[in-house]
């Protein structure tokens, strides 16, 4: 072979070798680029989860706790009333009169004795035909010694027809015997208006939860749904640990991350709960960040496109100089042959 023509072909090789390569180097750094982006989004929407999700459960938290101390100081005080008045429900009603329940936190207050017998009921005249043995309250009163708030679980009640949940607190006689119960009934309906106020979006969900692990309220309309999540993410090991925190779970069933946010409301066996449904899942983070791939093969398109132009243009190029060298050279030989 030619000594030239090796050197020609040599370095014809040479340069698609440097053409090609930063080429190649140029498309991996937009998809490395793009997916940097997807993983940086991805993280940012993480934190945002878990933050919102702190507010929220901080915020319900705090309108729990609120609520459900008022209902219990207030109760508190009718005990006082009723057991340093000899048990008498005229000394109970005085006190009402006196200092009224605030009716947007308290649905009605009731009193009943070890048997059962209401002693008042605010909101309506007491009636004696229906006993609450069968309620969890009334059995949690009869059978705990001392003086622990208790908070129930959510009922129909069967005199005010509301659905409630009772803040309970046991009456204990002199001698230390049981007698009887007192509790301010708090309507779910007002929670669920708070919550509906707050103007949630449909992956967000706001529980009320007893440390029994039975839901009390909710923003959504199965509760009790969550409770396989919430278990899943350890829940109940990580408030051995700490009264507050964020739990991020992935369901397999759906592929969806959702965080639970919790907090323990201080003095009570309740729990508030936020839960964020992200949108992102680990087997579609691909699939929901679109807008990072599409522009990275849209950059790979763009630049293969110009890449082949170039190739062309190169190739036009020296197609063009070998034609007129070829042409120089034919009119040389014939210049020397004349």
């Amino acid at each position: 072979m030619d000594f030239p023509v090796f050197l020609s072909r040599l370095k014809h090789k040479y340069s698609k070798a440097c053409f090609v390569l930063p080429v190649l180097i140029g498309i991996a750094l937009v998809w490395g680029l793009a997916e940097r982006w997807v993983r940086i989004d991805h993280q940012a929407k993480y934190e945002n989860n878990i933050q919102v999700g702190q507010e929220l459960a901080d915020f319900l938290d705090r309108e729990v706790r609120e609520t459900v101390r008022y209902g219990d100081i207030y109760v508190q005080a009718l005990r006082r009333a009723y057991v340093g008045g000899n048990r008498s429900g005229d000394a109970v009603k005085r006190l009402i009169a006196a200092m009224p329940y605030d009716t947007e936190k308290i649905s009605h207050v009731t009193l009943l004795t070890a048997e059962g017998t209401p002693v008042i009921s605010s909101d309506r005249p007491a009636k004696t035909g229906m006993k609450p043995f069968d309620r969890d309250y009334f059995q949690f009163a009869r059978d705990h010694e001392g003086d622990s708030v208790y908070v129930s679980k959510t009922q129909l009640g069967r005199v005010s027809g509301k659905t409630i949940m009772r803040v309970v607190r046991r009456i204990t006689l002199t001698d230390g015997s049981f007698g009887g119960v007192i509790f301010a009934a708090i309507e779910i309906k007002k929670i669920q208006e708070m919550f509906k106020g707050l103007g949630l979006v449909p992956n967000h969900a706001l529980t009320v939860l007893g440390t029994d692990r039975i839901p009390r309220a909710s923003s959504r309309a199965d509760p009790a749904s969550l409770l396989g999540s919430l278990d899943k993410a350890g829940l109940w090991q990580a408030m051995e640990k700490s009264d507050h925190g964020v739990l991020p779970v992935l369901d397999q069933a759906d592929g969806a991350t959702r965080f639970h946010a919790f907090h323990r409301v201080a003095g009570y066996p309740l729990i508030a709960v936020s839960t964020i449904e992200s949108a992102e899942t680990t087997r579609g983070l691909a699939r929901y960040n679109k807008r990072p791939y599409r522009m990275a093969l849209m950059a790979t398109v763009i630049i293969l496109i110009l890449v082949f132009a170039f190739y062309r243009l190169v190739q036009a190029k020296n197609l063009l100089k070998d034609e007129l060298a070829a042409r120089l050279k034919a009119e040389n030989e014939g210049q020397e042959k004349s």
